[in-house]
């Protein structure tokens, strides 16, 4: 047998038998991984409505994250959303190791009609008598004829037409009435007043948008207001602000922003602005339907800012490089001795 054939047939033998040695790796299972997502409540027929997303899962996992926005959060919390113009969906990604798990929860929101839609929905409330001392007995009496809800502030959900006696009020007190059907929503109020407070002009505001009032992602404008007769003033989503001012915003989704000022008797007013956020970035996905049939259905895609370190597969070495490399240097050996003995031979 020449040199060269049993080179080959050595560095055959050699390499058949590292197919024995080779590690194998099996699919990781995520079975055992906890992972659970949902929405309260789920569905929601305005913007303004307040959504509470909680989640679970193992407290040992290397990280969890919420697409759309929300980014890397804690094995377990919550957190309040709204601004809710379209069906919107959450997925929840829980990795420990090479595992994962999905998980996600729909929000949907109620079909509406664009024709003839309201830029506000219309209430009334009064309160009688105006003036007050000790313990009086106040008639609140309100009425929203096109709404299909109605929130009397402090005392819960209540018929769009209705009355209540309130006993027992002692000084100034705004009754404030928030109402909303699926197309709109809205806000009165009544205030009485002791009788010792001057009635006076009763404060109220102007809250404007300078630039674009409808955005895209990422986009931002400027919110401006001015007050009268105020000495408090506080925007829902941003807080308590001067009595005038501007600042610049960038809200991640349709958000209604609802300003209350307030003047030294307690008396209240109100003023209101939505500004919309356009969802870009939609991809089409294949889902499961009844009867096997494909149905098709959108989702945002997302791309958070950064990638942890923890979602970057490992590409250094690894046994499989140790055990070749040794292969290959008892396959030069064997050739060189081989080939030795021939040439001695």
């Amino acid at each position: 047998m020449t040199f060269f054939k049993r080179m080959l047939v050595v560095s055959f033998i050699l390499l058949t038998a590292s197919w024995g040695f080779a590690p194998h790796t099996e699919a990781a299972s995520d079975a055992d991984i906890i992972c659970s997502i949902k929405a309260e409540p789920s569905l929601v027929s305005s913007p303004s409505e307040i959504v509470t997303l909680s989640w679970e899962t193992d407290t040992d996992v290397d990280s969890a994250y919420i697409n759309n926005g929300i980014g890397f959060v804690p094995s377990k919390g919550s957190i309040s959303l709204q601004g809710f113009t379209q069906d919107f969906s959450y997925t929840l990604t829980a990795k420990k190791g090479v595992k994962t798990k999905d998980c996600s929860v729909k929000i949907k929101v109620e079909a509406s009609s664009e024709t003839d839609k309201p830029a506000s929905l219309s209430c009334e409330i009064t309160a009688t008598p105006q003036a007050t001392t000790a313990g009086s007995s106040i008639l609140v009496s309100w009425n929203a004829p096109d709404a299909s809800r109605a929130v009397l502030e402090g005392y819960g959900v209540v018929h769009k037409n209705g009355q209540v006696v309130i006993e027992g009020v002692s000084g100034t007190k705004t009754f404030v009435l928030r109402v909303s059907n699926e197309n709109a929503q809205g806000i009165c109020s009544a205030t009485v007043y002791k009788n010792d407070i001057p009635k006076g002009p009763a404060p109220a505001c102007e809250l404007e948008v300078i630039g674009k009032t409808i955005l895209k992602s990422n986009e931002s404008t400027t919110l401006s207001w001015r007050t009268l007769n105020a000495e408090f003033a506080q925007i829902t989503h941003i807080g308590q602000v001067p009595l005038k001012g501007e600042m610049t915003i960038n809200p991640p989704q349709t958000t209604h922003y609802i300003m209350v000022v307030r003047d030294k008797y307690g008396r209240e007013g109100f003023c209101e602005k939505t500004v919309e956020v356009q969802t870009a970035n939609f991809i089409a996905t294949q889902t499961n339907s009844p009867g096997g049939i494909p149905a098709v259905q959108n989702q945002i895609s997302y791309i958070p800012n950064y990638i942890p370190l923890n979602y970057i597969p490992y590409t250094g070495a690894s046994w499989d490089m140790y055990i070749y490399a040794m292969l290959a240097l008892l396959s030069t050996a064997g050739i060189y001795l081989l080939g030795k003995k021939s040439i001695t031979a």
